[in-house]
């Protein structure tokens, strides 16, 4: 029996390994490949009946969503619808505003006479008045005024005082006025 030998070089233990695991990531790929392949055609399969579910609940939730809208915009106005009732009935029972007195006082008020401070009881329907003037006469004409309105009921001069300014002497008249309702 003959033998034959050769001479061939060896090839390293590495490149051995290195090829079969580049080998085995070629097989992972092909057959990850052949799974997303597979799947895409089912998809495609399956996308006439998904865009008809998803149209349906798109459907749906627009519906939803206009019900709430209708049932929130509905309770927000029964909550003015209240408000304003509440506003009203305070506003018939109470007579005027403070808004209205202030009104009313700047239209009757002459130049001389200032206002220190005003506080409208809307409860009691008081107005309590301080007015500052250079002199009592400005003052007295001013109250003599508020008697005569017959809105009205009732003006009482609570306090008179006199203050020491810059500029002189100044008279205080603290004014409790009843409002009719």
């Amino acid at each position: 029996m003959t033998r034959i030998r050769t001479s061939f070089v060896e090839a390293p233990s590495r490149t051995r390994l290195v090829l079969i695991g580049v080998w085995g990531l070629v097989a992972c790929l092909a057959a990850l490949g052949a799974w997303l392949t597979v799947d895409t055609l089912a998809t495609r399969d399956e996308l006439p009946v998904l865009t008809r579910r998803l149209s349906n609940l798109e459907r749906e939730h627009r519906a939803a969503a206009s019900a709430t809208q209708l049932s929130q915009t509905s309770a927000e106005l029964q909550a003015m619808r209240s408000r304003v009732s509440r506003l009203n009935t305070v506003s018939i029972v109470r007579g005027w505003s403070s808004a209205e007195v202030l009104s009313w006082l700047e239209a009757h008020m002459s130049e001389e006479v200032h206002l220190v401070s005003f506080h409208h009881k809307a409860r009691e329907a008081e107005v309590l008045l301080v007015a500052e003037a250079d002199n009592a006469a400005v003052l007295t004409a001013f109250l003599s005024r508020l008697e005569k309105e017959p809105k009205f009921a009732e003006v009482l001069l609570s306090k008179q005082a006199s203050r020491a300014q810059e500029a002189g002497q100044s008279v205080q008249f603290e004014i409790k006025v009843r409002l009719k309702a």
